[in-house]
């Protein structure tokens, strides 16, 4: 079963998946400019056994422009620069992943992929919490929010993190 909705935002905080459980999906988005072949899916998906998992569908992006090359292209590294960190959190590739039964790591990125990766996420997926840089954590507890099912209805649970400026003259969280 599919989680209703994403992971709580925490004020200076992303988060990241260290695994993805069986039948999570990632939307097949092409940046601008491009678009999804027509026969190619329209998401890619976490499936598989206790004992093997990975991601099935390829995402395929082609250009809208009705003057093709035949040039692939490649986000160049300054077209990395000045996203923000929620937008490079579903990108970043953990070192401390881990592969565990039931789940898929992080999917491989595509051609012409969209600068931000959105998931549709299952039942007891769990996501990680951390400060975004310039700020650190006050308050410390579970930095992980879980999808549950509470009453009939899916709900994350509550991340105990809090983070402030590491300036030291700010007064505001």
């Amino acid at each position: 079963e599919l989680c209703d909705d994403n992971p709580p935002d925490i004020k200076h905080a992303t988060f990241r998946a260290l695994a993805y459980k069986t039948g999570t999906m990632l939307n097949c988005e092409c940046k601008r400019g491009f678009r999804r072949i027509s026969n190619g899916s329209a998401f890619v998906l976490c499936a598989g056994n206790s004992s093997h998992s990975a991601w099935e569908n390829k995402c395929q992006c082609i250009s809208t422009s009705p003057r093709t090359t035949d040039r692939q292209v490649t986000p160049k590294p300054e077209e990395q620069k000045g996203k923000n960190p929620t937008e490079l959190q579903s990108q970043m590739q953990p070192m401390d992943q881990v592969n565990l039964p039931g789940h898929c790591s992080e999917p491989p990125p595509w051609e012409h992929e969209h600068s931000r990766r959105i998931y549709h996420f299952v039942v007891g997926q769990t996501v990680r919490y951390q400060c975004a840089q310039g700020f650190r954590a006050v308050r410390r507890g579970p930095a992980e929010s879980i999808c549950k099912i509470t009453c009939g209805r899916t709900k994350w649970t509550r991340p105990q993190l809090r983070c402030i400026s590491e300036r030291k003259d700010s007064r505001f969280p």
